[in-house]
């Protein structure tokens, strides 16, 4: 192969196409960003099961991230303490104080960085973001690249699990599964 031709393509070049030869041009991909515009944006939380809690973030009706926690069966059931803020670099952070367990999400929308429990990732790569916490850090156990155009606030939460089968086997499993 020679810059991409295909043998038959450049036989077909230096020699002209044979009776039985087709040259199709190499396929290419674009990436094509979903048209939005609603102006719906804010930040949420909630548990998705026993073992997991999703915290969120939508931008003009857009995902920008979905990040699922899991830890051990009930560990987010207690007393919880959630604000956000937008740090001095204009980054956006979501705080939370779960019983004495602390961490914090930080996005920063110009490079697309999002940074949590230690682990950073790319949300124009992956937006939602599969964890298991691991006392104060976490392990990244998968991710992928949803997009959603919402009107009205959503239950993103819901959304999700019925787009990504990874997703939902996730969140109904236990951790280090």
């Amino acid at each position: 192969m020679i810059a991409g031709l295909s043998a038959a393509a450049l036989f077909a070049v230096s020699c002209g196409p044979t009776p039985h030869a087709t040259v199709v041009a190499p396929a290419r991909t674009a990436t094509v960003k979903l048209a939005c515009s609603s102006s719906f944006s804010g930040p949420g939380a909630r548990p998705v099961s026993a073992t997991t809690v999703a915290n969120w973030y939508i931008k003009d009706g857009q995902l920008v991230y979905a990040m699922f926690l899991r830890s051990a069966p009930g560990w987010y059931n207690k007393h919880t303490h959630w604000e956000t803020r937008t740090d001095s670099a204009g980054r956006f952070i979501q705080d939370f104080d779960v019983g004495g367990f602390r961490y914090s999400i930080t996005l920063d929308e110009s490079s697309g960085s999002l940074w949590a429990l230690g682990k950073n990732t790319n949300v124009r790569e992956a937006n939602v973001i599969l964890m298991d916490r691991t006392a104060d850090t976490a392990a990244i156990r998968g991710s992928e690249l949803l997009e959603f155009c919402w009107t009205s606030p959503p239950d993103a939460v819901a959304d999700i699990l019925a787009r990504s089968k990874a997703a939902e086997a996730f969140a109904s499993g236990a951790p280090g599964a």
